[in-house]
């Protein structure tokens, strides 16, 4: 449950990170090295900046909320992101992670006043469309870098 103010203030992720000797990361999370740790940070980034754009803070968890990605309260809405690098080789097992994460996001942080919305970050549009509907079917929000201004955009209105 939110007391006060979702998350600490949100420090800016570093997109050209290297990993020690590591190309690219093989293990079962992508976003946990090489490239696609790169590409998370810069999706991350990207979406902060929108965030910021439309006169709101993006936030970062604090360490007793679940470990979400980014977070903003427009005083009506928290809004709660899952972030996820997809390649046409990982989209279908990242976005069935990403869809459960942020599920799990707005059941621990459900409040009695406040309105959890769930969005899911990705850094480019879903070869499958059909996920768009599913992700929507489930209250969840699904955007890629072309639509981050309006994500943040339809949050405030």
């Amino acid at each position: 449950v939110l007391d006060g103010q979702v998350g600490r203030e949100y420090e800016r992720v570093d997109e050209h990170v290297e990993l020690d000797g590591a190309a690219e990361h093989r293990g079962m999370d992508p976003d946990a090295g090489g490239r696609g740790l790169r590409a998370h940070a810069r999706i991350q980034n990207a979406l902060a900046s929108a965030v910021s754009d439309a006169g709101l803070e993006p936030r970062r968890p604090a360490p007793d909320e679940p470990q979400y990605d980014l977070a903003w309260d427009d005083g009506k809405t928290v809004t709660v992101v899952e972030v996820k690098s997809t390649t046409p080789a990982n989209e279908e097992r990242q976005l069935r992670l990403a869809l459960g994460q942020v599920q799990r996001y707005v059941q621990q942080l459900e409040a009695d006043d406040r309105t959890i919305r769930a969005v899911i970050a990705v850094e480019r549009a879903p070869a499958d469309l059909s996920w768009v509907e599913l992700c929507a079917d489930k209250g969840v929000v699904l955007t890629w870098p072309e639509g981050f201004a309006a994500t943040v955009r339809v949050a405030r209105e």
